[in-house]
């Protein structure tokens, strides 16, 4: 099984929601309210990372017990954003929540990589992800995956 599904079944509650729209969104918002367990209200701010860097991040809940920061899809998977910045944001967050993320095409390679090594920082440093997708995690990526496999599906691990 991969990182990604392990670190979906963390804690056994949900990580993943889908599809995107206001019940995937309800849910994401319900489960954040009890991994956070009240507390202040959000703030926005900038989260220092490597190289003098900035990444700008819309919510960050930092006054309880469990530091979280909200991040849309675009701000930490399509623009250049890398494993060293997710690094940083495991050193200062408990959780990341990450929001929008649309079905891989084929267009969108750096982009899913980029997904897939944060899900692997996170896992790797034990930190919690609450994200809203497009499909189940396994179709996620799809395309790309018949994009080299000539259309075959791989085989079950």
């Amino acid at each position: 099984s991969s990182k990604s599904a392990e670190l979906a079944a963390a804690d056994g509650a949900r990580t993943f929601f889908w599809p995107l729209g206001p019940g995937a969104d309800r849910q994401l918002a319900a489960t954040l309210e009890t991994v956070l367990g009240g507390g202040p209200p959000p703030v926005a701010g900038d989260i220092e990372v490597p190289m003098g860097r900035q990444l700008p991040c819309r919510r960050m809940w930092l006054g309880g017990a469990v530091r979280a920061a909200e991040f849309s899809y675009e701000e930490l998977c399509v623009k250049p954003v890398g494993v060293y910045d997710y690094i940083a944001l495991c050193e200062q967050f408990d959780v990341v929540v990450l929001t929008g993320v649309p079905r891989f095409g084929t267009a969108d390679e750096n982009a899913a990589r980029r997904f897939a090594s944060l899900v692997d920082v996170l896992y790797d440093r034990h930190r919690r992800l609450l994200c809203t997708i497009d499909a189940p995690p396994r179709e996620l990526f799809a395309a790309i995956r018949a994009q080299y496999s000539g259309g075959l599906e791989e085989a079950e691990d």
